[in-house]
This record gives structure tokens, sequence and C-alpha cells, in this order.
């Protein structure tokens, strides 16, 4: 009798620990997302000081951040569900500030608290993003119309009490983003990327890959106004991550030749490459067709890359135009003249590539010389689609007022 009271005692002990681990929160997160970011709240709190500390309060709603409720010594993961909605999960230190957070923000008109569920109390968040919290897990999704609102409540609510094994906690995607040690870091599907960048990053897959099979890998850090993003392409199927390392040898260090005359643009993509090769890789590449033919646009890559060796810059501007304007400027071979291409003959090379009014400063091509592939984004040129103003109200709150994303492949 004793013997079996203390099994039952044991058994206990061992749930309740378990149900304490300070990961648990982590289940709330669900399988299948498509993209997903680890943020270390400890050492950008610690790191940050007067007006750097903002954009993360900002994130929050809050003049003071450690006024949350939130526990800044665990890890905040940002995330795209499988149907779409942006996400964050969050460890809880105290529930009772999260209920004052919300209360504050309900008698300043931006939150409306909802009616218990099970032990998870949820609230409107502006309008459109849902909130739900218990005594040790936080998680915000949206945006979501008011007409979906109940729907997504209902959603959120079997997200709290998910087990482990139903989150995304032993799937690759997690994974691999737990290997990575930096403050912050990333791990998407390039599917779940704007068109224009999903091609870009593309560039070296096999043909027969789908976009949800081709991975994006990151580390990120903010400095001079840019964000900074260090990463790789890979695959979590091993034929095609085969073929994109295989692919990757095409791509050599850049010199640096045209980094003082590039041009704005909403997307610059950046390399060192022989032509044929390079080539090879554009035909392949089933993302950048897409976007070439939705937009209508003729572009004759294989002219235009025969005899290139060297440097090569591909410049994407007004991606949110019906008809996006594409140039390329590269080296030629033997020291011939540089070739300069565009989908508007309008456009002369000296024009759109003068190092008097180029786009990047001395920081920002010092972060990029030497680099085998790069590319170069300018939030303020993308356009002013609902998915470009999601992906900038989504940026300003974690990175503050950037406008430049510079990307460098570490592999």
């Amino acid at each position: 009798m004793i013997r079996k009271a203390l099994e039952i005692l044991g058994a206990a002990l061992v749930v309740l620990l378990t149900s304490c681990t300070g990961d648990a929160y982590q289940n709330v997160i669900p399988r299948g997302c498509t993209a997903l970011m680890a943020i270390d709240m400890q050492e950008k709190t610690d790191k940050a000081a007067g007006d750097d500390a903002m954009p993360m309060a900002a994130l929050f709603g809050l003049e003071n951040i450690e006024q949350s409720g939130i526990d800044l010594s665990s890890t905040v993961y940002l995330f795209e569900s499988p149907d779409g909605y942006f996400g964050l999960a969050a460890s809880v230190r105290k529930a009772s500030l999260v209920e004052q957070w919300m209360t504050d923000l309900q008698s300043k008109g931006s939150c409306k608290l909802l009616p218990e569920r099970k032990g998870k109390r949820f609230a409107v968040l502006k309008e459109s993003w849902m909130l739900a919290w218990d005594n040790d897990k936080l998680l915000v999704m949206g945006p979501v119309v008011a007409t979906q609102q109940a729907e997504l409540v209902v959603q959120m609510a079997r997200y709290m009490q998910q087990p482990e094994k139903q989150s995304i906690k032993d799937t690759p995607i997690f994974e691999k983003l737990s290997e990575m040690q930096a403050p912050m870091a990333f791990v998407a599907q390039t599917a779940a990327l704007p068109e224009a960048l999903a091609a870009a990053f593309a560039i070296g897959a096999p043909q027969e890959a789908d976009a949800s099979q081709v991975m994006l890998a990151a580390e990120m850090e903010i400095g001079n106004g840019t964000l900074l993003v260090k990463g790789e392409t890979f695959s979590f199927n091993k034929a095609i991550d085969q073929a994109i390392q295989a692919s990757q040898k095409s791509l050599r260090p850049m010199n640096g030749k045209y980094l003082a005359r590039l041009p704005q643009a909403s997307l610059t993509w950046m390399s060192n490459v022989e032509g044929n090769a390079f080539y090879t890789l554009l035909e392949q590449n089933k993302a950048l067709k897409g976007l070439l033919t939705g937009a209508n646009v003729s572009f004759d890559f294989r002219q235009v890359v025969n005899g290139v060796d060297g440097d090569m810059v591909v410049v994407v501007d007004s991606i949110g135009a019906t008809v996006p304007r594409i140039m390329m400027l590269a080296q030629k071979s033997g020291g011939a003249a540089d070739v300069f291409s565009s989908t508007d003959k309008t456009l002369k090379a000296d024009d759109m590539f003068d190092s008097n009014r180029g786009a990047l400063s001395t920081q920002q091509q010092a972060m990029l010389k030497g680099a085998r592939c790069a590319i170069v984004v300018q939030l303020s040129r993308l356009g002013d689609s609902e998915t470009v103003q999601m992906v900038k109200s989504l940026l300003q709150p974690l990175f503050g007022d950037i406008d430049t994303i510079v990307y460098v492949a570490e592999k």
C-alpha cells in the first residue's frame, strides 16, 4: 500500500516538475510554422539604453518593458502560423502584471478584455491582434478581421493547452533555430517571404524544389540604421540540400567594384560569377520565372550573361508597380567593357550606377565586400501593398526606424 502511494506521489511529482519547466511556453507555437524567430530578450534589454530601449517596449505597447509581466530571462519567439497568422510566444513572469497591462490599455481604448475560457484570459489588442495568457505563457496572433476573431480565440485556446508533441518543439525548424547562438535569429521557408525575396534566395535551388522546401537560416544584428542579416540557404530534404550547396560554388567572393555605385532600389542581388555557370542557376529558378511572368517582363538572361566573368549586380525596383524595373551590370571577361542591360531601354548605366548618388553608406559597403552573395533591401522603395505594410509594421517595433536590410551569405 505504501509502495503504491509512493509510486503515485512520484508520478505526480514528475508531472508537476514537467509542467513547471521554463520552456513549457514554447508548446503554444503551432506545429507547421513557415517561419520562426527567436529573440534573446535579456541580451536586448541589457544592452539597450535610452532611445534604443524604446523599440522593444513599443512591441508590447509599454513605456517600460519590465511592466509587461513577461519573463525577460526567457527567449521570445515570433512565428508565421500554417494558416498565415503572425504570432508571438513568451514566458510569463507574473500574470497579474499582464492583467494590469491589458487593463491599462483597455482604459486607453486600444484593448478589449474578453471572457475567460478554461482558465485562460483573452483580449483584443488594437482591434486586430488576439492575445491569450495564463500564469505561465502568453500568445499573440493576428492580424485578424473582426468576423474571424471568435474563431481565432478558439484556435488559440487549443494552442494554449496543446502538449509538446503537437507543438513546434520536436520539428526540424525548431531544432535548427535552437542550434543558433545569436541574440536574434530565424529559420524560414522561402515560401514565407515576399515573392521577389523568395526568387533571390532560391537562386541555386534545383528546379524540382518547392519554395516550402528551400529554407533560410540567419542571424541578425542592428547597427547604423541597418539590419544586417548573416545566413545560409539550405533544405531539410537531403537531395535538395546537396544540390543547393553544390550550386553555391558558382558564387564567388565579390571584389566590390560596384558597391559605391548601387542605385536606390527595392532589391539588389549581387555576387561574382562566370556567365554560363550562373545562367544554369537562373534557368532552374522557378520563383524568378514566376515573378517575371506575373509581371509580364521579358528578360533574356542567356544573352545578358554571355561573356560575364566577375562582379554582377541585379537590381529590381518599383516592385509595387504593375511592371517592375530590372537592371543588370556586370564585368566582362578579358577586361572588356562592363555589360549593362535593363527592361527600361531608356536607362543608361552611367545614369543609374552613379557613385555621386550611391545608395549605400561606407559602413554598409564594408558589410558586403568579399561576400559570395549579398542582397540589399530598401524598405522605403517596396511600395505600399498590404504585405509590405505588414512587414514594416512588424519590423519597426523590433528594430526601430531602419530602411536598409543587408543580407550576406555565410556559406
